[in-house]
């Protein structure tokens, strides 16, 4: 399957911002895709995500992919497999922090972030 022809799926990498086709009151949607590696083990962690400027958060995504196995496969987030457990996203001026009260260590998540800038 051919990605369409158009700047998200063109510059798509981790750690890289960029410019989506996507406005949003008059202004342009960024994306950034952050490898917040391991996730925590009943606890918190913090990854930076480098956003300057930031304005307006329009969207967030996280997958978690099983770092031990090879199979084609993973868990969106949140995934809670009973009423007792959680899981929290925060995203601050500097961080991406994820909280939990069970061991999740063994996946890695990816955290996807669409926003806009604040006008200079």
């Amino acid at each position: 399957m051919k990605m369409p022809d158009t700047k998200e799926y063109k510059n798509t990498a981790t750690g890289i911002e960029f410019e989506t086709d996507e406005k949003f009151n008059n202004k342009i949607v960024f994306k950034k895709v952050i490898d917040f590696g391991a996730m925590p083990n009943n606890t918190s962690k913090s990854v930076p995500h480098n956003i300057t400027d930031g304005d307006k958060i329009l969207d967030v995504n996280i997958f978690c992919n099983n770092i031990n196995t090879n199979n084609f496969g993973g868990i969106y987030f949140p995934h809670l497999a009973s009423a007792t457990q959680y899981m929290e996203l925060q995203i601050t001026t500097q961080n991406v922090f994820i909280s939990c009260n069970k061991d999740m260590s063994n996946f890695n998540a990816l955290v996807t972030i669409k926003y806009t800038k604040k006008e200079n």
